[in-house]
């Protein structure tokens, strides 16, 4: 697996996983909601990010 692709494979899970608090965790609210709401955003930008980075195995990360 390349840098890329675990680098696309850990955003998707940060991704997935904060996702998964929002929509199934009612007690965060507030500040907490806003703060994971902004994490979800940076990492759709990081992945979109990673997607064009044709960072190959070996090479400069």
């Amino acid at each position: 697996m390349t840098r890329s692709q675990r680098l696309s494979s850990g955003l998707n899970s940060i991704f997935d996983h904060v996702s998964f608090m929002l929509d199934n965790y009612d007690s965060i609210t507030g500040d907490a909601r806003r703060d994971l709401q902004e994490v979800l955003y940076i990492v759709g930008a990081s992945q979109d990010e990673a997607a064009q980075l044709p960072i190959e195995e070996g090479g400069a990360a």
